[in-house]
C-alpha cells in the first residue's frame, strides 16, 4: 500500500524536490481553474508545519486522517474552510459569522 502512495506522490510532485508547492497541490487536485480562499484554505490544512510546502509525511497523514475523521475532528476542517480565521480553531470560543457565510456564497455561486 505504501508503494502506491509513494507512486502517488512521485506524480504530484511534479519537479522532484520532496515537498508539494500550492500549484502542485492545484494541478493534482484539478483546482487549477477554481483557485480561491477555500482551495488555499484546504492547502494550509495539509500544510501541517505552516513552511509553505506539503511533505510526503504529512499528505499521506492528513489523506488517511481526513478519511477517518471523527465528527469532532470533521467540524473542525468544515470549520477552518468556511472561516477566515480558519487557522485556528477553538470549538469553545470560535464561530462562523455572517461575513463568513456572504464569502462562502458569494464564491460558490458567483
Amino acid at each position: 500500500e505504501q508503494l502506491k502512495w509513494m507512486g502517488l506522490w512521485s506524480t504530484i510532485d511534479v519537479d522532484g524536490d520532496d515537498r508539494m508547492d500550492i500549484n502542485e497541490f492545484h494541478q493534482f487536485f484539478d483546482l487549477e481553474g477554481i483557485r480561491c480562499d477555500y482551495t488555499e484554505r484546504m492547502f494550509r490544512i495539509f500544510n501541517i508545519q505552516y513552511n509553505g510546502y506539503i511533505n510526503f509525511k504529512d499528505f499521506f497523514t492528513t489523506c488517511w486522517e481526513y478519511v477517518t475523521y471523527d465528527k469532532e475532528k470533521l467540524i473542525e476542517i468544515s470549520f477552518r474552510l468556511l472561516s477566515r480565521r480558519g487557522d485556528t480553531f477553538d470549538p469553545e470560543r470560535t464561530c462562523l459569522d455572517v461575513t463568513d457565510m456572504e464569502h462562502f456564497v458569494k464564491t460558490r455561486f458567483n
